[in-house]
């Protein structure tokens, strides 16, 4: 989990992670940032229901979860290659929510770096993506 990469090293909190497609295995820890989580309705490998219940239950911590679904979008929506079978799932490219998805990170990263520039954050001014 990033929260757990990121107490092990002893570093600042990240000022924002976007997750796209993650797991969103139950919350082992509070979340220790603001966080974007971008998923497919469509998507059976890390079905949306899944992060739902992550956000819904994940301790805040003073942060926000926000969480954008993508309708017909499958897992790796915002690769190039278009839907096809991988690993006993279904998975590819959907350009519309890919673009979406693309300035929503970018809204979301310049809204949490520039409060974290003028230090209304908690956080330090570093970002991260990651995806499932």
């Amino acid at each position: 989990m990033l929260s757990d990469t990121v107490s092990q090293a002893s570093a600042k909190p990240f000022a924002a992670a976007v997750a796209f497609y993650p797991g969103c295995d139950p919350p082992r820890s509070a979340l220790q940032t603001d966080t974007l989580i971008l998923i497919g309705e469509a998507d059976d490998w890390t079905p949306v229901d899944r992060c739902a219940r992550w956000r819904d239950t994940v301790e805040m911590n003073g942060h926000s979860v926000r969480m954008k679904t993508y309708p017909g979008a499958l897992h790796a929506f915002d690769a190039p290659a278009m839907p096809h079978p991988y690993a006993g799932h279904y998975i590819g490219r959907e350009p519309e929510a890919a673009a979406d998805a693309l300035a929503e990170t970018r809204k979301f990263l310049d809204e949490r770096l520039a409060l974290a520039a003028v230090g209304h954050s908690k956080s330090s001014p570093t970002a991260a993506t990651g995806g499932g």
